[in-house]
């Protein structure tokens, strides 16, 4: 998994990395790579509707 913070790109050793609104995520879901755009972050934990509701989807072919 790779982080992009602020322009930098950094791989990602463990899952419990923080991250913030504006970061995009670079990783491997079901063997094809998707990347995501972290748009905010939630106040709570919610359901998964909410949850999808707070990033969107990039080109994974940008980012790699």
């Amino acid at each position: 998994m790779r982080l992009t913070h602020a322009g930098l790109t950094r791989r990602l050793e463990k899952a419990s990395a923080e991250v913030q609104a504006g970061d995009a995520l670079l990783l491997v879901q079901r063997g094809a790579l998707k990347a995501v755009k972290i748009e905010a972050l939630p106040l709570r934990r919610g359901p998964p509707a909410e949850a999808r509701a707070l990033y969107s989807d990039l080109d994974a072919g940008a980012l790699a």
